[in-house]
Order: structure tokens, then sequence, then C-alpha cells
């Protein structure tokens, strides 16, 4: 069992290992048992997905968009930052205290924006903004 972050390349680990014992090596086989917060306990079998995806029940499956976006910090926006973020403009907001990127809500709790902080500017600049159907399906 290996615990690595991402951009570790698990098969060329096994390929070094090979050549420090003289013998050479390879996979047989190789499962991801987590990624970020999910686990494999959490994966469906693809034919359960396709089931339900043909009978219009595909939204039984997804997440709400922020579960993936959790690592970040959050603050809310008043209804006036939410137009000027939904129009790509940058926003006031709390200044960041774990790195650059943060999520950002409306006044009612739905997910707005994924923002980065400009330290120069002092302000939030939107990095992706999300669709109000789509951020909170």
């Amino acid at each position: 069992l290996v615990e690595c972050s991402k951009g570790t390349y698990i098969r060329a680990l096994a390929r070094d290992l090979g050549e420090e014992l003289g013998s050479g090596a390879h996979l047989a086989r190789l499962t991801r048992l987590s990624s970020g917060r999910y686990t494999l306990e959490d994966a469906i079998p693809l034919s359960e997905a396709e089931r339900l995806l043909s009978t219009g029940r595909g939204r039984e499956i997804l997440h709400p968009l922020d579960e993936a976006l959790l690592r970040f910090e959050a603050f809310r926006l008043d209804e006036e930052s939410v137009e000027r973020v939904r129009q790509g403009q940058p926003v006031e907001g709390p200044q960041p205290t774990q790195g650059p990127l943060s999520r950002a809500y409306g006044p009612d709790g739905r997910l707005i924006a994924l923002l980065r902080y400009d330290r120069e500017r002092t302000i939030w600049q939107p990095r992706k903004v999300f669709r109000p159907h789509a951020a909170n399906a």
C-alpha cells in the first residue's frame, strides 16, 4: 500500500524498486483506493451509473460541487458583490488565512465562485464562476 500525493508515478516506483533490487519489476495491478476525501467505498459500479443515467436519475449519484472544494476557506458575499463576481469583476473580502484561493457563497448560501486573492491590490478576483444550477446540483 502506497500513500502518496498527486504527481507520484506508482508504476515508475515499481520499476525503480526492481532496478535497486537488481531484478526488474512491474505492476500486475494498480487500484486507487482514495482521492482527496473520496474513497473506493464511495464509488458505484459503472453499470449502476449507466442505469441511473439511462432512466433520468443521474442526479442521484452527483455530489454537490463544493464538496470538491472544501480544502479552500470560504466567505459570504453580499448581493452587490455576487453580481460583480458574476460579471468577472473583483470584490473586496477578508484577507486569506490558508492560501490564495477561497470559495465564495451568496447571501442564500449558494456557491457562487472560486476566487483568487490579489495581494498587491488586496482584492478577490474571480477564478471560476459557477452557474447557479451547476454549483448547487
